[in-house]
């Protein structure tokens, strides 16, 4: 509780309304309690407020409730909430219709899903339709990766899941492999760990269909990853994010969060290929279509069409300008721009 306070005290206590003596346009708020910092002009695009005061608290798995102050901090938490959102005369903007719908729930307050590109979108490509599952990310039970294994157990042949990301939590791995091993499926099941970029591409690209069953999700990467590698996805009725997605039968498979209904889409995908394919192209599809960008990002937020990035004939004439510029004034530009402001009289 100590922690907790002294954080939000030390973001409230953040002015970002200049930086050295220079005037700062606007905040962008994006995570707590980072957003709590002030400045004149805040926009607020939530990634996800605090879960552990909201929907996490609701489920029973938020960290508040084994404190002996968690209502009080609980409290808190959505009351700083309130309070830093009614600092901005902007529209509330969230990466998903998820983290929207939670604000709307808990706050009553309205925000526009606003969606950005995952980290690999420039660089995912189509490749071929392989012959086995890969359901890449962070290991925790919240992915449920254990659904997973216990729905391949459920499929008799050949079919393999193949399983990239760093457990969180060592034991957690342990827990899995055991898991595997009792069901007997560890020689269909192959676990990368940690991977670079190149090799999840890879993955992506030479995969039959990508698995993600995480609970609730905020937004999540793996799905327009997977529809940027023209690649469908199985998912969860309670999936949360990937549903913003994936229709039924279109972009993707979506089953109950059962072992028994999940093998069923691992199956159907694994004796269809045709049936992936143009699932596939359903999925990279709809992604173009959903202008999912930067450029659209930046321009919602600040209300100004982004700036493309200089080419080189641009970049060229900058160099000779500044190599044409005398040192002095150069210095003095820099010492005018950071110098304090006069002292009041």
């Amino acid at each position: 509780m100590e922690c907790l306070t002294d954080s939000i005290h030390a973001a409230r206590l953040t002015d970002l309304s200049e930086a050295e003596g220079v005037p700062i346009d606007m905040m962008i708020g994006l995570k707590f309690p980072a957003y709590l910092a002030y400045h004149p002009n805040p926009v607020f695009w939530l990634l996800h407020q605090h879960r552990q005061a909201y929907d996490m608290w609701d489920a029973g798995t938020s960290d508040l409730l084994d404190m002996p102050d968690g209502m009080m901090a609980r409290n808190m938490i959505q009351a700083e909430d309130r309070a830093a959102f009614a600092r901005s005369h902007r529209p509330i903007y969230a990466n998903s219709e998820n983290v929207a719908g939670r604000l709307k729930k808990y706050l009553d307050l309205d925000a526009t899903s606003l969606y950005h590109p995952p980290p690999l979108a420039n660089q995912l490509r189509q490749g071929d339709y392989g012959d086995y599952l890969f359901a890449p990310g962070r290991l925790n039970p919240s992915k449920r990766v254990d659904l997973m294994l216990r729905a391949l157990a459920k499929v008799p042949g050949p079919l393999r899941l193949v399983i990239a990301g760093v457990p969180e939590n060592p034991a957690y791995l342990d827990e899995l492999r055991n898991l595997a091993a009792a069901l007997g499926i560890s020689g269909r099941v192959e676990w990368l760990g940690g991977i670079d970029d190149a090799t999840m591409i890879r993955h992506y690209a030479q995969c039959r269909a990508v698995v993600f069953t995480p609970q609730d999700e905020d937004l999540g990467y793996i799905t327009l990853e997977a529809m940027l590698s023209g690649k469908p996805v199985i998912t969860t009725t309670d999936a949360g994010g990937p549903l913003e997605f994936i229709s039924q039968k279109r972009e993707g498979l979506i089953t109950a969060p059962t072992p028994e209904a999940l093998s069923q889409a691992f199956m159907t995908l694994h004796e269809d290929v045709s049936l992936a394919e143009t699932m596939g192209r359903a999925g990279l599809e709809r992604y173009q279509g959903l202008n999912i960008s930067w450029e659209h990002v930046v321009e919602t937020l600040t209300g100004e069409a982004a700036k493309p990035a200089p080419g080189p004939a641009q970049i060229a004439a900058l160099e000779a300008k500044a190599a044409a510029t005398p040192a002095e004034e150069v210095v003095a530009r820099v010492q005018a721009a950071v110098a304090p402001p006069p002292a009041p009289a």
